[in-house]
């Protein structure tokens, strides 16, 4: 379930109007709710940087030399189901999301999806196909760009419950994260379960 699915202008459309949220939200943010506490360990400020750290990563990617050969990793969901084999996914997250949420200033944090929305994405858009070296394998940038609309809308949904007045994400990113959700489940067993059929658990299939 790639952004093939979608065309990679649309998927690059949806992730701009997100860290637009994002950085609404970082910048509309009353000071005394950065340290409020949000999704397990997270503070509402780790939570904030953890995503910014991924947009500047994002950006960083994009600007690198492109991998060669056919890629490793075949859509969004596969990226996904890399990681969760591999390792434990939250190994390491909580630790680098606080280290980066220490250096920076809100200010600085919410500066990073201005800077990425305004490199990055142009980048995206014009090399969909190119090849990038992520933590999973390489996989095309448009493939790679979808993930990244599952982690600004799986977040954005978090930071909603914790820091008051944001905004939550679209309804097509509801859908498009759906989309690679559903494409981590055994399908077979979504629809039994859709349908009333069988009663055994198939979700979380990402945390």
């Amino acid at each position: 379930m790639g952004s093939r699915a979608e065309g990679i202008g649309g998927d690059v459309d949806l992730l701009q109007v997100l860290w637009q949220r994002w950085f609404e939200a970082g910048r509309n943010l009353p000071a005394d709710s950065w340290a409020l506490p949000g999704p397990g360990v997270w503070s509402v400020k780790e939570l904030y940087a953890h995503v910014s750290r991924g947009a500047r990563a994002t950006v960083e990617l994009l600007e690198c030399d492109k991998a060669s050969g056919p890629p490793d990793v075949s859509d969004a969901a596969a990226y996904f189901g890399r990681l969760m084999a591999s390792h434990d996914p939250q190994s390491g997250v909580a630790a680098a999301a606080k280290e980066w949420s220490e250096a920076r200033s809100s200010a600085d944090l919410t500066m990073e999806f201005a800077r990425a929305t305004g490199s990055g994405l142009p980048l995206a858009r014009r090399n969909g196909d190119r090849l990038l070296r992520t933590v999973a394998g390489s996989m095309r940038a448009g493939d790679y760009v979808l993930t990244r609309v599952v982690e600004a809308t799986v977040h954005l949904l978090d930071l909603r419950d914790f820091a008051p007045g944001v905004s939550g994400p679209p309804e097509r990113a509801l859908m498009r994260t759906v989309d690679v959700l559903v494409a981590l489940a055994d399908p077979e067993n979504v629809v039994r379960i859709a349908t009333g059929r069988l009663s055994a658990a198939v979700f979380p299939v990402l945390r």
